[in-house]
């Protein structure tokens, strides 16, 4: 018998801002309902910034697409995933291996063909500039504050 297989919907967010997730649940469910899809599994990290890949939900998930019961994984934006560029890469490719398609809730693009993977590498790169810029801006705040 074949397995039946779900799609995966995943946020992330760095702070315990209860907004921001039902924010992005919005999205990402409001998403799933225009394409008809209603067999889906929700995974959440909630206090983790995209820097750190050691996240419970994501394990779980990744647990999920090795055991090839994930078809299709649905996040906010790519950049809830993570925040590093070569960490990124290697989830996409281990998820396109897996046969499973990365999709976008807000990002409009078709990330299995070869203008979606070009896209989502420059999603990735700004994703990961985002993170080092915003640390940046900290340190030079902590250092201000020092004076």
């Amino acid at each position: 018998m074949a397995i039946k297989k779900f799609t995966a919907v995943y946020y992330r967010i760095s702070k315990k801002y209860k907004n921001n997730i039902r924010m992005q649940k919005k999205f990402c469910r409001e998403y799933c309902h225009s394409k008809n899809i209603t067999y889906f599994k929700e995974y959440e990290d909630i206090g983790f910034r995209g820097n750190v890949i050691n996240r419970p939900a994501l394990k779980e998930l990744l647990r999920d697409v090795e055991e090839g019961v994930v078809n299709r994984i649905v996040v906010y934006k790519v950049d809830r995933l993570g925040r590093d560029f070569n960490y990124l890469n290697s989830l996409n490719e281990s998820f396109s291996k897996s046969g499973v398609n990365l999709v976008s809730a807000t990002q409009n693009f078709n990330f299995g063909t070869r203008e979606g993977k070009f896209i989502l590498r420059i999603l990735m790169v700004l994703a990961e500039f985002e993170s080092e810029l915003t640390s940046s801006r900290i340190v030079d705040g902590l250092r201000a504050r020092k004076g």
